[in-house]
């Protein structure tokens, strides 16, 4: 028998030129039973509002990921980059500028994307091809609330059917979204907020996918996941200056899932074992996306996790390290909203699977998780001192760390979550799977139209950038 130890997927493993040549001999079947080689998307949701003060900074960091992105353009190992923007003005209106700057800048790197530009700007017959959405660009924008897919999306009964009047708000609507606008058979999720982003991200994502489809053998991996240290730079802080990051997922989720997974083996097995649960890169295959139901908010990714345990199993699930990650932060409020909706959330798929919860239980549950997460701040004061603290010298910038604020942060969450799960004042949207709410020769419809809006609105953005002109 071979002792060869299985080295769990890491981007310290990456071997760049194996895994090209591995892409691009990757071959799938497509609809009409041909072989051909297997196509990626990389898609980055975005939302950098005007007037934020770190606008500047998020726009660098965007600007950093594509042009790592580029080089795996040029390799051949991704097919298409779609950036879909959330961002608006304080009234609330559409601010397209976040796009102008990727189309900017992916012109400026992506050679392949600078070609298909030229021949545009070249040719009076492809610059009205490309104004009517027929020219496939390999870089593509699109706004979360363009008018024009909002009109398209009305028409075809799509609003009335989730009783909405638009695109609903929210990083899981953006995701929902682009499902349809997407051409590859692996779609790769990347935040847009990661100031150390290298191309190996994506390949450590995708490969575990890849190799799925090579290995004919069981258990197939269908999902692979992110898991790493993060700092995170301080929001909206003058100075260069960053904390022991994941501070939600360290001292809230995890410990919680634990106790959860206890508990409720049924309906939680496999989540403890999941290293980040919130991490927002993924790679997925696209017809296991299309099956999926999407939570608008911050459930997202929890809820991603747990139709893919449930459906599936957590050995469909590759985690992949990807070591150390800085990151921009949010506001204090935006992480208090994130442990309501997350609070809320759990005790709904409790609610879904039977279980209602006393008032009794669920202080039960408060004093157990005050328990769990000083194990958990043990842990993780270990982790900073021997991995994190060190980090300060090479990065030029402090690192914030205090045991007593974690505690202080612990006792803040539990009292979020009782709240939250007390008075639910708050709702979750979910958008249902794509596969579930609508025929398959209507949802191939709709993705074509939505994919000839995507290209015209990126045409639309190149003239913006004076990059091309109507003819």
């Amino acid at each position: 028998m071979s002792d060869r130890r299985i080295i769990p997927p890491s981007i310290k493993n990456v071997n760049l030129e194996k895994s090209i040549e591995v892409k691009l001999n990757s071959m799938v079947v497509d609809e009409i039973g041909l072989f051909r080689p297997v196509l990626i998307s990389v898609v980055i949701p975005t939302k950098i509002d005007a007037g934020k003060k770190t606008r500047r900074k998020e726009l660098k960091t965007l600007s950093k990921i594509l042009e790592e992105c580029s080089k795996l353009a040029d390799l051949g190992y991704i097919d298409e980059i779609i950036v879909i923007d959330a961002s608006v003005y304080g009234g609330g209106k559409p601010d397209y500028s976040v796009l102008t700057k990727v189309i900017k800048t992916a012109y400026l790197h992506l050679r392949l994307f600078r070609r298909e530009v030229d021949l545009i700007a070249s040719s009076k017959a492809e610059s009205l091809h490309a104004s009517k959405g027929f020219f496939n660009f390999f870089v593509k924008v699109v706004h979360q609330f363009d008018p024009i897919i909002t009109k398209l999306l009305e028409n075809k009964n799509v609003f009335k059917k989730l009783d909405v009047e638009r695109v609903p708000s929210g990083k899981g609507a953006a995701l929902w979204l682009s499902v349809p606008m997407c051409n590859g058979d692996i779609v790769c999720f990347i935040d847009s907020d990661i100031m150390n982003f290298k191309k190996e991200i994506v390949i450590s994502l995708c490969n575990p996918l890849i190799k799925s489809i090579n290995n004919k053998a069981s258990p197939k991996t269908i999902f692979s996941k992110a898991y790493y240290k993060r700092l995170t730079l301080r929001y909206e802080s003058e100075a260069r200056e960053f904390v022991f990051g994941g501070r939600v997922t360290r001292l809230f989720i995890k410990p919680m899932l634990r106790i959860l997974s206890n508990r409720y083996p049924d309906i939680f097995k496999g989540f403890d074992k999941i290293n980040y649960p919130l991490s927002g890169e993924n790679a997925i295959f696209k017809n296991i996306l299309e099956s999926l139901y999407f939570p608008c908010d911050y459930n997202i990714e929890l809820s991603t996790l747990y139709q893919i345990i449930k459906k599936y199993s957590v050995e469909s699930i590759a985690q992949v390290d990807l070591d150390l990650f800085y990151h921009i932060g949010q506001s204090v409020k935006g992480l208090h909203n994130m442990v309501s909706q997350l609070s809320i959330y759990l005790v709904k798929l409790l609610e879904e699977n039977g279980i209602t919860l006393s008032e009794d239980t669920i202080n039960k549950l408060v004093n157990e998780y005050l328990n769990e997460s000083k194990r958990w701040i043990e842990k993780y004061k270990l982790i900073y001192y021997k991995d994190i603290q060190p980090l300060s010298k090479g990065i030029k910038a402090p690192i914030h760390y205090s045991e007593s604020t974690e505690r202080e942060r612990v006792e803040l969450f539990s009292s979020i979550f009782l709240e939250s799960v007390k008075n639910r004042g708050y709702e979750s949207k979910i958008l249902p799977a794509w596969k579930e709410f609508m025929s398959q020769n209507d949802y191939i419809l709709l993705s074509s139209l939505l994919k000839y809006r995507v290209n015209q609105f990126t045409y639309d953005r190149l003239i913006k950038a004076d990059l091309v002109r109507k003819f």
